[in-house]
């Protein structure tokens, strides 16, 4: 990591996958961040994450988001990765392996904007997952 965008996240910042909203999503979770100190002048930051789970498989993901270029490029990535994984997958699924996708060309200073986390997505997914698995067990 350095001090400028590599071209990989400035490619999925220009070009977003899974841009917009999922009507019929299973789970939706929201993360704010009132002043994201990443941004000059620091700004808020707004994420809203949906996801379609079919047989404990993600299916389809998608995110609505106002923030930063790492923000972006970061989700961009992420959806693009859930897509196909089951649910234990994906909560395996680390923002190391996310930045290395991204051949970890966010900035130094980009990496504590705190919505590029993907610990909130771990924790709303225990839950489904808990309540998925007992669901499949009572079959």
């Amino acid at each position: 990591m350095g001090k400028y965008y590599g071209k990989k996240v400035l490619q999925e910042f220009l070009n977003p996958q899974n841009v917009g909203e999922l009507e019929d999503a299973d789970l939706v979770f929201t993360e704010d961040n009132p002043v994201c100190t990443a941004d000059s002048p620091p700004s808020p930051c707004h994420l809203k994450l949906y996801l379609k789970i079919d047989k404990n498989r993600i299916g389809e993901a998608k995110f609505k988001l106002q923030g930063c270029v790492a923000a972006v490029a970061f989700l961009s990535k992420l959806t693009s990765m859930l897509k196909g994984k089951t649910l234990e997958e994906a909560l395996k699924l680390t923002k190391e392996e996310i930045l290395e996708a991204l051949e970890q060309g966010i900035p130094d200073e980009k990496l504590s904007c705190p919505i590029i986390g993907i610990e909130k997505l771990q924790k709303e997914l225990l839950p489904f997952l808990k309540k998925n698995s007992k669901t499949s067990k009572n079959l």
